[in-house]
């Protein structure tokens, strides 16, 4: 484990962005969605603190960074029960590529790296 969720940030089919600390993700015939709402992109964005910061992003999962490792350019991870395929655009922001299992994220669920 190298870091844990902190919350995820959505915006509702309204407009109106929240903050959960659990969201259901999963694909179905190649699109993305985050509860019932479908996501175009989704974000990883890791943190250096714990503190509730939003971003511009329309769906974005927090992760608190625990250990300093190198991470390559795109990997699978392990987040509750999802798996996702992820790709880093810059040192601490990814792009989530494809969901691999789909399931439940919460807030304190480590992420595992599956596979480099």
């Amino acid at each position: 484990m190298f870091a844990s969720v902190l919350y995820i940030q959505l915006t509702l089919e309204n407009g109106q962005r929240v903050v959960r600390d659990r969201a259901l993700l999963r694909a179905v015939r190649g699109s993305f969605f985050v509860d019932s709402v479908q996501a175009d992109v989704i974000k990883i964005l890791l943190r250096q603190s714990e503190d509730t910061k939003l971003s511009d992003d329309k769906f974005a999962i927090f992760i608190f960074k625990k250990e300093e490792i190198d991470l390559p350019e795109r990997f699978l991870v392990e987040i509750g029960d999802v798996i996702l395929d992820i790709e880093k655009i810059k040192p601490f922001e990814f792009y989530v590529k494809d969901i691999l299992r789909g399931g439940f994220i919460k807030a304190g669920n480590e992420v595992k790296i599956v596979k480099f």
